[in-house]
């Protein structure tokens, strides 16, 4: 399979995570929905795909709009790591123009290690630079 470099841009820029990962990349479908309370707010995240194991949830914003601080993402991801043990989370605003996403690698024996990617509309969807 060869990867539309250009069509993977704009499912980025659409925020179109279901197309990204099931209809570009060849994932599977899932459909599931789950809450995470953190500090009184309830969070609502909507599985995009799936592949072997490994979730891919999308967090929509809260009231106000923006995506959590770091801390509540961390929260919120600890909180799903107890239903999902490999996942992407990733977080988004309600203006659509910025995307933060989330991986924490468990590596045998290893402490867990969070990297965020940061996408913000204007800069190449590519580079989701750390």
């Amino acid at each position: 399979m060869t990867l539309d470099v250009e069509r993977t841009r704009q499912y980025l820029r659409d925020f179109d995570f279901q197309g990204l990962f099931v209809r570009q990349l060849g994932w599977d479908r899932h459909t599931s929905a789950m809450t995470a309370e953190i500090d009184d707010v309830t969070f609502e995240l909507t599985a995009a795909a799936q592949k072997r194991g490994l979730i891919v949830l999308v967090c929509s914003p809260v009231e106000g709009g923006a995506i959590p601080n770091h801390a509540t993402r961390r929260k919120i991801e600890r909180q799903i790591a107890k239903i999902y043990y490999e996942h992407i989370l990733i977080f988004i605003d309600a203006e659509r123009t910025a995307q933060i996403w989330l991986w924490a690698r468990r590596d045998p024996g290893q402490p867990i290690r969070c990297s965020e990617h940061i996408y913000t509309i204007g800069v190449d969807p590519l580079s989701l630079t750390p």
